[in-house]
């Protein structure tokens, strides 16, 4: 079984905080993760029936157009849902290029609705990091939970935004400044995207 799209969600918002960078985990959060898990496996897999999500397509639809960014070129864009070990996950992607340099942006919008607790217990974490040439930080966006990363001397940034409990944005760009990667963010419909609701979930056969 494919089990690419569920690894890159769980992979997205477990190093999105650093959960997964053992030397930043002291003991006692290392237990509320496995915990967290635990019960987020227990949920899954209760009765048998498939996980609801939100539709791939809703989810695309919402990705910025073509001619989103001045001086930028979509080149890529669709999706990638299934369904592993009782979770499900859609992930929408775009990508875009400099017309001219090599600047890049890529942007992904990922439905962790079935992940449950260990979404929130994520969500929950504070950062506040800076280092000679960058930061990494937990802040606000709009109202939502956001966290900040930016490296000055490769000029990369990555700026992840919690909408609820259910979708996370992610923004990662390439030769830009983070202001710049600010104003990628600026174009995203944010409250549309929270809005979206998974369809009911299928009842188990009988």
């Amino acid at each position: 079984m494919n089990t690419h799209c569920l690894r890159y969600a769980l992979a997205a918002i477990l190093l999105g905080v650093g959960l997964a960078r053992a030397q930043d985990v002291p003991p006692d959060a290392a237990a509320a993760l496995a915990q967290a898990m635990a019960a987020a496996m227990g949920q899954a897999s209760g009765d048998g029936a498939a996980p609801a999500a939100i539709d791939a397509g809703e989810l695309k639809a919402l990705l910025p157009g073509k001619d989103a960014f001045e001086g930028f070129k979509r080149v890529k864009a669709g999706t990638e849902s299934n369904t592993a070990m009782g979770f499900k996950v859609v992930v929408a992607k775009a990508e875009f290029e400099a017309l001219k340099g090599e600047a890049e942006i890529t942007i992904k919008y990922t439905d962790i609705g079935s992940l449950g607790a260990l979404a929130k217990m994520v969500q929950a974490q504070e950062i506040d990091e800076e280092t000679e040439n960058g930061f990494r930080r937990t802040t606000t966006y709009d109202g939502f939970k956001t966290l900040e990363e930016y490296d000055g001397e490769d000029k990369e940034a990555r700026i992840m935004i919690y909408l609820g409990d259910q979708v996370t944005v992610e923004v990662e760009t390439e030769d830009m400044e983070f202001e710049a990667a600010r104003k990628v963010v600026g174009k995203l419909d944010l409250k549309k995207l929270a809005a979206l609701k998974p369809k009911p979930a299928p009842a188990p056969a009988k």
